[in-house]
Order: C-alpha cells, then sequence, then structure tokens
C-alpha cells in the first residue's frame, strides 16, 4: 500500500462515525478495492473513485443508524464529565469565597460580649432619647 492510498484511506476514516468493528471491516473492504490502484497517486484516486468525503458519505449510508447515535452520544460523554467538573469547582470556589468572607468580616462567628456590649450601647442610646 503506497503512501498516498494510506493518505486516502485516513481521510475517509476521519469521515466515519462508527464503531471500531464497523470502521475496520469497511477500511478493510476499501483496502481490498484500492489494492489494483497502486499506481495512483492521492489526486488521481480522488478522480477515479471519489473524493474521500465522498466515499465515507456512502459508507456511512450503508452504517446502522442505532450505531451511529450510539457513537455520537458516547462521544459527548467526556464533554459532559468536564462541565460537570466545572461547575462542581464553581460551587466548591463560591462556597470558599463566601465562607472567607464572612470570617474576614467577623459575620460567621457570634460573640456573646459584642452582643451584650450593642445591646448596653442600644439602651442607653435610647434612654438619651428619651430624656431629651
Amino acid at each position: 500500500m503506497t503512501r498516498e492510498q494510506k493518505n486516502y484511506i485516513n481521510e475517509i476514516s476521519k469521515n466515519l462515525v462508527c464503531s471500531k468493528n464497523t470502521r475496520l471491516k469497511l477500511l478493510n473492504g476499501l483496502k481490498d478495492e484500492l489494492s489494483f490502484y497502486t499506481d495512483l497517486s492521492y489526486r488521481d484516486l480522488c478522480e477515479k473513485i471519489g473524493t474521500p468525503s465522498e466515499i465515507s458519505s456512502q459508507m456511512m449510508e450503508s452504517i446502522n443508524k442505532i450505531e451511529v447515535k450510539r457513537v455520537k452520544q458516547i462521544k459527548l460523554i467526556p464533554f459532559f464529565i468536564l462541565a460537570l467538573f466545572f461547575v462542581i469547582l464553581v460551587g466548591v470556589l463560591t462556597s470558599y469565597y463566601v465562607h472567607t468572607n464572612s470570617i474576614i468580616r467577623g459575620d460567621f462567628y457570634v460573640k456573646e460580649e459584642t452582643v451584650l456590649e450593642n445591646e448596653n450601647v442600644l439602651n442607653m442610646k435610647f434612654e438619651e432619647a428619651l430624656r431629651k
């Protein structure tokens, strides 16, 4: 098999959406067919047989639609996992930020001394307001 034929088959393989076994069966059949055209260049193969996109679309017509749907769903799994990871990361960082800010402001821990002092101050201000 020549380099041009390998490039031609690789281009077709990139456009196929199917399981590995189905891809191997289809490409092995194509390799057998290309064995008759050992002296042709890549451009000549495209003219004689068809462009890789045309050949791959013809091959896709012979593949079971359920298999194509399953392979497309499997290819989406890493994107869902990555999205879930970023959602969890944003949630953790947000809760850490809120917790840290509440500690810095002193809102997180209730100090009884502060509460009692504030009540005394309020009572004193109230009594002063009544006197006036």
